[in-house]
C-alpha cells in the first residue's frame, strides 16, 4: 500500500519530533551537576534524568519546555533550603505544559525572609506529578493552577503551617496519593471534574480531610483518619462519594452542599455527625455509618432517596429527613441514643414513602413525623425495643397518610399514636405487639381511619380514641389492659375485641 504526500509529510514530521528529543543525565559526578543546568539545555519534549543524590537548589522548569519529563532515577533530593542559608522559595517550580516530574523528595522549602514557602508550584495545564515526596514545607506542600493536573503515588508529610495538596482548575486527578501530618486540609481541589481516587488523609489539625469545591466530581475509596474537621467536604452538584473509610473526624464524616449527590458504600465511625447533604435529589445508600455523637444521616433538600444504610449508635437520630418526596427505605437503625429518634421527618414534607426500615432501640420514637407533613406512605417498617422516655413507636403528626403493615413491638410508649390535630389518616394492618402503652392512640384530630389493625399484649388500651370523626373497623384487640376505649366520635364496627378480664369498662379511659 502507497502513502499518499501528507500523510507520508505528517509520518516524517512525528519521526524526525521523536528523533530529536533528547535525554540530558544529571548527576553528582558531572559533567551536568545541578538539576537546573540540565533544565538550560533541555527543549520541549526532552527528558532530564537526574541520579541519585542531594541537590541544594531551588528547581525551575520555565517556559518553553512542552512535554518535558524531569525524572529522578534512586533517591534523588531536592533540598530547597539548607540547614542555614536564606531561603529562595519552592523546591521546584513548573512553567510548561503537560510536563511530568517523578520520583524526587522535595524539602524545607523557605521564602527569602526565612518564613514558610510552598514546596511544588505548577502554574500551566496538563502537569503530572508521580512518586513525589515532600516533607516539612512552611506552606502548602503542592500548589497547583492549571486543568487536567494529575498527581499520583505522592506522599506529603509534617506540614506545620500548610494544606497538603491544593489544585485550582478543572478535570484534576489525585490518586494513591497519601497525607500525614498537615496543620491545613488535606486534598483541596477547586474546579470541575475533580478525581480524588484511592487517598490516604490522616493527622489533620484545623482542616478537612478532603475538600472539591466544583461540580461532576468523584470521591472514592480514599481512607481518611484523625480529621479535625470534616472527613470529606464538598461544595458541587453531581458529585459521586462512594467506598471511602472515615474515622474520628470531629465534624460530619461527609458533608455535602449541592444538587444530585451519590452518597453510596461509605464507612463512617466515630465522627461527630455521619453523612450530611444540603441539596437536591441526594442519593444515600449502603453507607455503614456507627459511633457518631450527632445525626447519622441528615438530607435537607427535595427528593431525596435515602437506601439500604445501617445506623448503629449515634447520638442523634439515625436518620433525618427535610423536603418534599423523601424515599426512605431498607434501612437498618440501630441504638439511636441521647433523647433521639430513628427516623425523624421535619416538615414541610409532602408525599414520600417511609418503607421496609428496621428501628432497634431508639431512645426516643422509632419514626416521628412532624406535623407539616402530609401524604406520606409509611408500610412494611418495624419498630423493636424503642421509646425508652414512654414516646410512641411510630409518632404520626400532620395528614393523609398512609400507615400500612407497620409492627411496633415491646416499645415503652404506645405503638402508633397519631398526634394532635392529626388528619385524614388510615392506619391498616398494622401490628402493636407488647408495649408498655396504648397499642393505637388517636390522641385527637379529626377523620383517620383505623382499619384491620392488631393489637396484642400492651399495657394499657389496645386502641384509645378521643379524636372525632374516627372510623373504627375490623380490627383485633386481645389481652391488653382495656382493649377498647372509645371517648371520641367516629364509626365503631366489626371488631374483635374484650376487656381481657379487668373489670374497667372498655368505653372508658
Amino acid at each position: 500500500m502507497r502513502l499518499s504526500s501528507i500523510a507520508a509529510s505528517c509520518l516524517f514530521v512525528f519521526l524526525a519530533t521523536d528523533a530529536l528529543a533528547a535525554t540530558i543525565t544529571v548527576s553528582k559526578g558531572g559533567p551536568i551537576t545541578s538539576i537546573q543546568d540540565g533544565l538550560t539545555l533541555a527543549g520541549p519534549g526532552d527528558t532530564v534524568l537526574v541520579k541519585k543524590g542531594v541537590y541544594e537548589e531551588n528547581v525551575i522548569i520555565g517556559q518553553g519546555r512542552n512535554g518535558l519529563k524531569l525524572r529522578a532515577q534512586g533517591d534523588v533530593t531536592i533540598e530547597a533550603c539548607p540547614l542555614g542559608s536564606v531561603g529562595s522559595g519552592p523546591g521546584l517550580s513548573v512553567w510548561s505544559e503537560k510536563v511530568t516530574v517523578s520520583g524526587f523528595l522535595i524539602q524545607n522549602a523557605r521564602n527569602a525572609g526565612g518564613g514558610g514557602d510552598n514546596a511544588v508550584v505548577v502554574n500551566e495545564n496538563g502537569v503530572t506529578l508521580e512518586d513525589i515526596r515532600v516533607r516539612g514545607s512552611g506552606l502548602d506542600a503542592i500548589v497547583i493552577h492549571g486543568d487536567q493536573t494529575r498527581i499520583e503515588r505522592c506522599t506529603v508529610a509534617s506540614m506545620p503551617w500548610g494544606y497538603g495538596i491544593s489544585v485550582y482548575g478543572n478535570d484534576a486527578l489525585v490518586s494513591k496519593t497519601t497525607v500525614e501530618t498537615a496543620a491545613g486540609t488535606g486534598i483541596y481541589v477547586s474546579g470541575n471534574g475533580a478525581r480524588v481516587l484511592g487517598c490516604r488523609v490522616r493527622g489533620i489539625e484545623d482542616g478537612y480531610g478532603i475538600h472539591v469545591a466544583g461540580h461532576g466530581g468523584r470521591i472514592e475509596k480514599n481512607t481518611l483518619d484523625g480529621i479535625d474537621y470534616a472527613g470529606i467536604l464538598v461544595y458541587g452538584d453531581l458529585i459521586t462519594v462512594r467506598k471511602n473509610k472515615v474515622r474520628g473526624a470531629t465534624e460530619e464524616g461527609v458533608d455535602i452542599a449541592g444538587n444530585g449527590a451519590d452518597v453510596r458504600e461509605n464507612q463512617v465511625f466515630g465522627t461527630s455527625g455521619g453523612v450530611t447533604v444540603l441539596g437536591d435529589v441526594a442519593r444515600v445508600r449502603e453507607n455503614d455509618i456507627r459511633d457518631c455523637h450527632g445525626i447519622g444521616i441528615d438530607v435537607k433538600g427535595n427528593g431525596p432517596t435515602i437506601e439500604d444504610n445501617k445506623v448503629t449508635r449515634t447520638a442523634g437520630c439515625s436518620i433525618r429527613a427535610e423536603g418534599d418526596g423523601p424515599t426512605i427505605a431498607g434501612n437498618s437503625c440501630v441504638d439511636a441514643v441521647g433523647d433521639s429518634d430513628g427516623v425523624l421527618l421535619v416538615g414541610p414534607i409532602s408525599f414520600g414513602s417511609i418503607t421496609d426500615n428496621k428501628i432497634t432501640r431508639a431512645s426516643n420514637c422509632g419514626i416521628n413525623v412532624d406535623s407539616n407533613c402530609s401524604n406520606l406512605q409509611i408500610e412494611d417498617n418495624v419498630v423493636f425495643c424503642s421509646c425508652f422516655d414512654g414516646y410512641p413507636a411510630f409518632l404520626l403528626y400532620g395528614s393523609g397518610h398512609e400507615v400500612t403493615w407497620n409492627v411496633a413491638r415491646q416499645c415503652g410508649g404506645d405503638g402508633f399514636q397519631i398526634g394532635s390535630a392529626g388528619s385524614g389518616m388510615l392506619l391498616e394492618h398494622n401490628s402493636a405487639l407488647d408495649n408498655q402503652m396504648d397499642g393505637f392512640d388517636v390522641d385527637s384530630g379529626s377523620g383517620n381511619d383505623l382499619v384491620k389493625n392488631t393489637a396484642r399484649d400492651n399495657g394499657a388500651e389496645g386502641i384509645e380514641n378521643n379524636g372525632t370523626g374516627t372510623t373504627v373497623v375490623g380490627n383485633t384487640m386481645k389481652h391488653n389492659r382495656i382493649d377498647l376505649a372509645n371517648s371520641g366520635t367516629g364509626a365503631e364496627s366489626n371488631n374483635d375485641f374484650s376487656t381481657g378480664g379487668w373489670s374497667v369498662p372498655p368505653e372508658l379511659d
